[in-house]
């Protein structure tokens, strides 16, 4: 019999001289920084958005999660992969911003130096090519409701720019040298 473990961490299928099939593993018994529970959104097609100079965009479609914490005090480990681009030569770039609920969670972002700046969780200078934006954030929702989670792309250029997610070198529909790319979220509850 295979060993398996429900929703509610019971375990099964351990024979004898290891644990007792009744005995369950819970949060608590696990200790602070156990992952006890784990969701996931990929996001496969391209999305664009024209953004003003230095303006953030919508809410990136098809990228969002809600997540709900088995307890208040947990928190969610927030782990991205965003292919970004803003298509103008250089490396002005795209920056991102996570949101929670539709709102920006300020914690997540770099701290203010002037009046004036902005403050992103992450930033890419992407060219013409796009790249890789890494996104790694530990969320406190103080809350055992549910949470929906989002990103949104932030334009580095001096003018409006078309801002993309997932797309290539070209907007050609078939050729040799043209790709597309997934970007992902990870979301972990972690007992603290």
């Amino acid at each position: 019999m295979p060993i398996a473990i429900d929703g509610n961490g019971t375990i099964t299928g351990i024979s004898t001289g290891g644990i007792d099939v009744t005995e369950s593993v819970t949060a608590q018994s696990l200790g602070n920084g156990a992952i006890i529970q784990i969701a996931h959104v990929r996001k496969s097609d391209t999305w664009t958005a024209s953004t003003a100079e230095g303006a953030f965009s919508s809410i990136i479609t098809g990228l969002t999660q809600s997540f709900t914490c088995s307890s208040a005090s947990n928190k969610v480990l927030i782990l991205g992969c965003l292919h970004v681009e803003n298509p103008i030569g250089g490396g002005w770039g795209v920056g991102a911003v996570l949101t929670a609920d539709g709102s920006d969670i300020t914690a997540s972002v770099g701290d203010a130096r002037g009046s004036n700046r902005v403050r992103v969780t992450g930033h890419m200078p992407t060219g013409y090519l796009g790249g890789p934006l890494q996104i790694e954030y530990l969320h406190s929702p103080s809350s055992t409701s549910a949470v929906t989670y989002g990103v949104k792309l932030w334009n580095g250029h001096t003018s409006t720019q078309t801002l993309a997610l997932n797309h290539g070198t070209s907007w050609s529909s078939d050729e040799n040298n043209d790709f597309t790319c997934a970007s992902s979220f990870t979301f972990m509850e972690v007992v603290a």
